[in-house]
Formats: structure tokens, C-alpha cells, sequence
């Protein structure tokens, strides 16, 4: 009996033990299952070291420029900054350069390439509350703008050593300028911009092109027959024909009556019919050339020196024209 009872209480002893943990208190006061958990420290994150690059091109990096002019390496960078004065707004983007050391000095160059000029909203609410009207402001704007556009193309070059070439851009970061920070540079004024003459309207008209030509005939007769006469053909512009009377016809111009065009290119639209301006000599009054401008289907009469009235005149010599063929094209008016 005394055996099992020993059994028993060992039994009951195992269980509890295999349901117990061992716990220790760390100085702290913080509990935990080892001793030695009590030292371990939790790892500490560690942040990548941030690179830096040093000169070349630094795009807009200025942390880039910056470490460039510690030591005058060659750099660039483009940078847009914006000055609030009173509301008035002015953003430049300039170009910034590096050049390296010319004569123990840092040669540094800058050039202006874009300035534009905005108003705060409470600038405009204060204008709007002094009694500045809508067309006022935008007059103001243009106005402050078309100075800003001034200055696009300032360019400076200075030498500074690099503790000041450093120290100024580090300002500049920190947004602090002054006037006095490029005064000692040597400026550059962008050339005045030379406006441009308007662009003479051109104004393009319809013409009779190469290939056009007055179908005609002379004749002594009363009688009209195409293809015969005393002459009969066709006649280009430039040409001269002579009578057997001593008569001189020459066709000067084919001219389009009407119509438009919509560029020198294209082709005439709503034509009219051509005329021929034809000049002649050899008439009985003057002698000197007489004028005339024929349609398809007139009849010009002419006399020769030996006629004196009008009705020997028609009896004698006259100028049919038959067809006035243009070939029409759209030319500037001249």
C-alpha cells in the first residue's frame, strides 16, 4: 500500500511538471523563458547611406551642384525657383554651370531661360477690394510679363573661390538671396528681339495658263468660214499677225473674267468666260495701236488707209474670233 501511494504522489508530481514552465526575471523586470534573452537586443534597422553624385549632369538634383562646387567639378543643372513679393509671383528656370578653375578661381555661368509672372489670389483680392477691374488686372499681367520676357536669355559668368561658390548656393537652397550675389558678375543683356515684318498677304487671282490660245480669222468678205479667209489659225498670247493691208494684230493677254481662288495651287472655281485683249496698227485715223477686247463670237472691223468712211470700212477688212481657249490656273496678283 505504501508503495502505490508513492506511485500515486510521483504521478501527480510528472503531471504537474509537464504542464509548468521555468519563467526568470530579467533585470529590467521583463520576464522570459531563457536567462540568456534577457541581453538580446533587437537588430537595428540600418538605412542605406544616401550617394551623393558629384558633378556631370545633375539635371535638377541641386544636392548634386552643391557637392560639385565644394570642389569646382565641372556640373550643370537646371533650376526653377519662384520669388513671392507681395503677391506678385516671378518663377525663372535658369541654366547653372560649373566650368571649373580658370586662374585659382571657380568659373560659375548661368543663363535665364524661361520667367513668367502670376498674382496671388490674395493679391487679386486686395486689387479687386482697391477698385481694380478684371481688365485692369490682365492689363497689369501682360504688362509684368512682357518684362519678365526681358530678361530670358541674362546671362552671367563669375569666379568665386569654392567656399563662396558653396556657401551662396547653400543660401539659395535654404532660400535666401540677395541682389549683391551675382553683382560682381560679368552680365550679359539678351539682344533685343527685332520684330518680324508681317508677311505680305498674298492674293492669288484666275488666270489663262500656258497652253491657251484665240482661235481666229481675218477676212475681206462679208462671208465668215472657218478655216478659210485670208487668214485663219490659232493665235497664242505674244503672238502677231499682218494682213495682206498693211493691218497688225497682236493678241496681248487672254484675261479670265470673275471667278476665285482659293490659294495659288488650285484651280479657279466660277469662272467667267475669257477675253482677249488684242491690239492693232495700221488703222486709218492714227496709225498708232488701237485697243480691243474680244469674246468668242465677235467681229472687229478694221479699214486700211486708202478708206475714209466708215461704210467702205466695214466693207473691207475685219477680225473674227471663233474661240478664246483658256487653260485656267490660279496665279498672285501682281
Amino acid at each position: 500500500m505504501e508503495n502505490a501511494n508513492a506511485l500515486a504522489l510521483l504521478g501527480i508530481c510528472m503531471l504537474l511538471l509537464a504542464g509548468c514552465t521555468t519563467q526568470y526575471v530579467c533585470p529590467d523586470g521583463e520576464t522570459v523563458a531563457n536567462p540568456e534573452d534577457c541581453f538580446a537586443e533587437e537588430e537595428a534597422e540600418v538605412e542605406p547611406e544616401e550617394i551623393v553624385q558629384v558633378g556631370g549632369n545633375c539635371g535638377t538634383d541641386f544636392e548634386c551642384f552643391i557637392a560639385a562646387a565644394e570642389t569646382c567639378t565641372e556640373a550643370n543643372l537646371t533650376r526653377t525657383a519662384s520669388i513671392n513679393l507681395f503677391g506678385i509671383i516671378t518663377t525663372a528656370t535658369n541654366v547653372m554651370e560649373i566650368r571649373g578653375m580658370e586662374g585659382g578661381k571657380c568659373v560659375y555661368y548661368q543663363k535665364t531661360i524661361k520667367n513668367e509672372v502670376t498674382f496671388s489670389e490674395e493679391f487679386l483680392e486686395q486689387a479687386r477690394e482697391g477698385g481694380a477691374t478684371e481688365g485692369e488686372l490682365k492689363e497689369q499681367l501682360a504688362a509684368s510679363n512682357e518684362m519678365a520676357q526681358a530678361t530670358v536669355g541674362f546671362e552671367v559668368t563669375c569666379e568665386f573661390s569654392t567656399q563662396e561658390l558653396t556657401a551662396m548656393l547653400e543660401n539659395w537652397k535654404a532660400g535666401v538671396g540677395s541682389s549683391s550675389d551675382l553683382a560682381a558678375c560679368e552680365q550679359k543683356m539678351p539682344e533685343p528681339a527685332i520684330p518680324e515684318e508681317p508677311a505680305e498677304e498674298v492674293v492669288c487671282v484666275p488666270a489663262a495658263g500656258e497652253g491657251s490660245y484665240v482661235e481666229l480669222g481675218i477676212y475681206k468678205t462679208y462671208e465668215i468660214i472657218e478655216g478659210g479667209g485670208i487668214m485663219y489659225g490659232n493665235a497664242l498670247v505674244g503672238d502677231s499677225l499682218e494682213s495682206a493691208y498693211g493691218h497688225t494684230f497682236t493678241i496681248e493677254e487672254i484675261v479670265i473674267n470673275g471667278g476665285t481662288c482659293e490659294s495659288c495651287d488650285s484651280k479657279p472655281e466660277n469662272a467667267g468666260a475669257a477675253t482677249a485683249r488684242i491690239t492693232a496698227t495700221g488703222l486709218l485715223e492714227s496709225g498708232e495701236p488701237t485697243e480691243y477686247y474680244a469674246e468668242a463670237g465677235d467681229t472687229i472691223f478694221f479699214c486700211s488707209s486708202w478708206n475714209s468712211t466708215k461704210e467702205e470700212c466695214e466693207e473691207h477688212v475685219r477680225l473674227h474670233i471663233f474661240d478664246v481657249h483658256a487653260e485656267l490656273v490660279c496665279v498672285e496678283e501682281e
